[in-house]
């Protein structure tokens, strides 16, 4: 018999990411079908029995990410020692700079930073050699590297130190866009009313399908994307496009969810 497994991902920075874990997943004896969403950090899974659910678990550890079945299990991702890495990271590139470091202790120092900018970046070319895949941060990775191999340890710091900034800028643009695109799924009505046959019908957002009529009265929220067929009004679209003149809708034109018919 199979089953529908629902599980949350953590560590997921980019959606090549989650092109990885579903390829991985789906290569898993057992495994029907495998859905990774990355702005949800969802991976959905059809299976056939316990021991698969064991290797899929398995299996996106392996790649580098956490996985837990619960969504409270997830923790909120701290930046705290990021940013402490950074400043510290920062402190030593400027010292260093002005006091033109050439001397063995110097060049010790910078060693060890640029070390210690590459750790995450070094286990990503590691796990991309183990799963036959390359992610982004192997390439930063192998730039770091690369100066350590020819001792410009300086160098190795500076483009750690670079990157870092980029990451963290990343991480909070990344947040941020995830945290709105939850607000209006939130926004969004949980039911709709369909025509069927002729009559009005109650039903969950999750039933509507391609093809379904919804009606939508003034006042209400639109529950689902879709085009006008019959009717003109003005929408509120300031949720998604963020204008604050409510916008004309004829038959034909595209309307989104969680917009306010007025």
């Amino acid at each position: 018999m199979q089953k529908k497994e629902k599980y949350y991902i953590e560590g997921m920075d980019c959606a090549s990411c989650a092109l990885n874990i579903e390829k991985g997943v789906k290569k898993i004896a057992g495994v029907k079908d495998a859905n990774v969403g990355f702005t949800n950090g969802t991976l959905e899974v059809v299976y056939e029995s316990d021991s698969v659910a064991l290797e899929i678990e398995k299996k996106v550890k392996d790649l580098g990410y956490g996985i837990k079945k619960n969504k409270s299990e997830i923790k909120k991702e701290s930046h705290i020692y990021d940013i402490v890495r950074l400043v510290v990271v920062g402190v030593l590139v400027i010292v260093g700079h002005l006091s033109h470091f050439t001397h063995n202790k110097g060049n010790y120092l910078f060693l060890a930073t640029a070390l210690w900018c590459g750790l995450p970046f070094f286990r990503a070319i590691y796990t991309s050699i183990k799963n036959r895949f390359i992610v982004a941060d192997a390439f930063m990775g192998l730039g770091i590297l690369g100066t350590l191999l020819i001792n410009e340890y300086m160098a190795g710091t500076v483009i750690g130190f670079l990157v870092l900034i980029a990451q963290l800028i990343e991480d909070y643009t990344m947040e941020k866009s995830k945290s709105a695109i939850h607000g209006l799924i939130k926004a969004a009505p949980k039911t709709a009313n369909i025509l069927l046959d002729g009559k009005e019908i109650e039903t969950n957002v999750e039933n509507v399908k391609p093809g379904d009529i919804v009606m939508v009265k003034a006042g209400e929220k639109i529950p689902a994307d879709g085009k006008v067929v019959k009717g003109n009004a003005s929408v509120n679209q300031s949720t998604i496009t963020g204008e604050s003149v409510p916008v004309e809708k004829n038959t034909g034109d595209t309307v989104f969810a969680g917009t306010i018919l007025d």
